[in-house]
C-alpha cells in the first residue's frame, strides 16, 4: 500500500512538473486594486502592479508562465477537470483575451500579447473578500499539441484596515458642546486605492462604509433617573472651515467627497453635566453579504469645562477699572499670568452664578452686576467682566469662583480668577 502511494504522488509530481505551476500569492495587508490593474507574468515575473495614483501593490509569485506559440488556436480554462470557459484565438490589435473567468468567490480576467508571447496578464476583476485557495488548468490548444498550465491563487483574508483612512479601533470620547446643532465625533475618509475590485455586476456598490442613521443613547440623565433614547447620526462635509453641512447620502457617502465627518444631533434632553454612552452599528464596511463592524460605541462625557486663570494687575490700574476675563492680550492695566483652557466671549441666553447669587444672561449678552466682597462681575455683549472696588482693600490672591448655567441650570463653564498685584 505504501509503495502504490508512493508511486501515485511520483505520478502525481511528474504531472505537475510538464504542466508547468505558477502560484499567486496576494498578500492581506496589500490593496487589491481592481478593474485595469494587470499584474503580468512572464519568464521574469513582476510582483508589483500599479493604479492610477501610483501605488504598487505586491504579490509573490512562484514559477514562470509558460511561452505560448504563434500558431496557438484555442485557451481553454478548466476548474476540477471541467471546462469552465473556452475560446478561438483572434488576436485584435496584438492582444487575446479572456474575460470573467468565474472560480466561484474569484473572478479574473486574463490577457495575452502577439508580440511578447511569454507574458500573460491577470486581472482580478472581483472578489468575494475570504481567504481561499484556487487553481485552475489552462490548456493552450495547437494544430498538433496541446500544453498545460497551471495557475494557483492564494486569496487572503479581507483586511479592511488598508482600505481606511482614519483610527477606529480606539475609544471615541467626545465632550458635549454647548449650542451646536452638531457634535462632530470623527472625520472619515478611504485610502485613495482603485476599490472597483469589490464591484459586482450585480450590486454596484461594491466595497462600502455605511452609517446607521442612528443610535441608542443611554446614561443617567439625573441622579435616579436612568435615560435611553434614540440619537440621529449624521454624515457631514466641511463646507467651510468649521461649518458643517448635511449634504450627503447614507447609502453613498463618499459621492461628492473623499471625507467626511460622523455628526451627532444630541436629542434636546440630555443633562449636559453628565456622561453617555452611545451603541450601536454606528459605522460599518460591507460588501454583498458580509460586513465588518468598525464603529459600535461612543461616549459622550459631560461639557461642563473647568478653566482656571491667573490675572496680573499693573500700577496703572485704577479702581473700578474693567477686566476683561479671556483677553489674554497684554495691556497697560492687566494681563493673564496663568491660564488653562479657553473662555467662551459670547455667553447669551444663559445665566451667571457666584456663590448664590444668579443673574440673567440676555439674549443681547448683558447682565446685572454681582457684588462680591471688594469685587463686581458682570455681562456685556455676551463677555464677562471684573472690577476691584477699592485697590487699598485688595489681598493678593483674591480669588473669585462663578458658574455659566444653562437654561436648565447645568453648568457649561465653571471659572476660578485668582488676581495678584504687582509689587
Amino acid at each position: 500500500m505504501k509503495n502504490i502511494l508512493i508511486l501515485l504522488l511520483l505520478i502525481y509530481a511528474n504531472i505537475m512538473a510538464a504542466k508547468n505551476v505558477v502560484t499567486l500569492k496576494y498578500k492581506s495587508n496589500e490593496p487589491l486594486l481592481g478593474k485595469g490593474h494587470y499584474l503580468v507574468l512572464s519568464d521574469i515575473p513582476i510582483p508589483t502592479y500599479p493604479n492610477t495614483i501610483g501605488y504598487f501593490s505586491t504579490v509573490d509569485i512562484l514559477g514562470k508562465n509558460l511561452k505560448i506559440n504563434k500558431n496557438l488556436e484555442k485557451v481553454i480554462i478548466k476548474k476540477g477537470g471541467e471546462i469552465i470557459k473556452e475560446k478561438s484565438v483572434i488576436w485584435d490589435k496584438y492582444t487575446f483575451q479572456m474575460e470573467k473567468i468565474d472560480l466561484d468567490g474569484l473572478i479574473i480576467e486574463l490577457k495575452w500579447k502577439s508580440l511578447n508571447r511569454q507574458k500573460m496578464e491577470l486581472m482580478i476583476y472581483e472578489w468575494d473578500l475570504k481567504e481561499k485557495e484556487y487553481e485552475v488548468e489552462i490548456e493552450y490548444k495547437y494544430p498538433d499539441k496541446i500544453e498545460t498550465q497551471v495557475l494557483k491563487i492564494e486569496m487572503p483574508n479581507f483586511n479592511s484596515d488598508i482600505y481606511l483612512d482614519f483610527d477606529y479601533k480606539n475609544p471615541i470620547l467626545k465632550k458635549q458642546e454647548y449650542g451646536k446643532k452638531y457634535l462632530i465625533v470623527k472625520k472619515i475618509q478611504l485610502n485613495d486605492y482603485n476599490l472597483e475590485i469589490t464591484k459586482s455586476e450585480n450590486k454596484l456598490d461594491g466595497l462600502r462604509l455605511i452609517l446607521k442613521p442612528e443610535g441608542v443613547i443611554e446614561g443617567d440623565n439625573q441622579d435616579t433617573n436612568y435615560y435611553r433614547n434614540t440619537i440621529k447620526v449624521v454624515p457631514l462635509i466641511e463646507k467651510y472651515p468649521g461649518i458643517f453641512l448635511e449634504e450627503l447620502d447614507y447609502g453613498n457617502i463618499f459621492k461628492n467627497s473623499k471625507e467626511i465627518f460622523i455628526g451627532l444631533e444630541l436629542p434636546k434632553d440630555l443633562n449636559y453635566n453628565k456622561t453617555y454612552k452611545i451603541s450601536g452599528d454606528i459605522l460599518s464596511i460591507a460588501y454583498k453579504n458580509k460586513k465588518n463592524t468598525l464603529i459600535d460605541k461612543i461616549v459622550i462625557l459631560s461639557g461642563e469645562k473647568e478653566i482656571f486663570k491667573i490675572i496680573g494687575i499693573t500700577k496703572n490700574y485704577n479702581s473700578q477699572d474693567k477686566i476683561q476675563i479671556g483677553d489674554s492680550e497684554k495691556n497697560n492695566k492687566y494681563y493673564e499670568v496663568e491660564s488653562s483652557n479657553s473662555i467662551n466671549k459670547n455667553y447669551k441666553n444663559l445665566k451667571i452664578k457666584l456663590n448664590n447669587i444668579e443673574e440673567v444672561i440676555d439674549n443681547l449678552g448683558n447682565s446685572r452686576v454681582i457684588l462680591f466682597e471688594n469685587m463686581k462681575i458682570k455681562v456685556e455683549n455676551g463677555k464677562v467682566f471684573v472690577s476691584i472696588d477699592e485697590l487699598e482693600k485688595f489681598e493678593q490672591g483674591q480669588e473669585i469662583t462663578y458658574d455659566i448655567l444653562n437654561k436648565n441650570n447645568e453648568i457649561i463653564d465653571k471659572i476660578n480668577l485668582k488676581f495678584y498685584m504687582e509689587n
